[in-house]
């Protein structure tokens, strides 16, 4: 089981960094698109501008949430020890 676990954990990871270099690239494009002179109407390019930040945002939740849980996966549990004030107490 621990062994399906670090697998999982670490395709996640991959995912995630595969995910955020695409998201990354995609920015670098669409902010340099809404920077531009808008060649259309204004209403066309407000939209565009706001739908993409809201898709930026969504993938930049859905790597965060990929790399949390996949940290999570990889790491080892902590091995519960007794507290000092316990010891001596039974």
């Amino acid at each position: 089981m621990r062994v399906f676990k670090s697998i999982s954990g670490i395709l996640l990871l991959t995912l995630a960094a595969l995910l955020s270099f695409g998201t990354i690239m995609g920015v670098f494009n669409a902010v340099s698109d809404i920077m531009q002179q808008p060649e259309g109407s204004e209403k066309r390019s407000i939209p565009y501008a706001i739908g993409t930040l809201l898709g930026f945002a969504i993938f930049v939740a859905i790597i965060y949430f990929l790399m949390k849980f996949g940290l999570k996966l990889l790491r080892k549990k902590a091995d519960v020890k007794e507290s000092l004030d316990d010891i001596g107490r039974e």
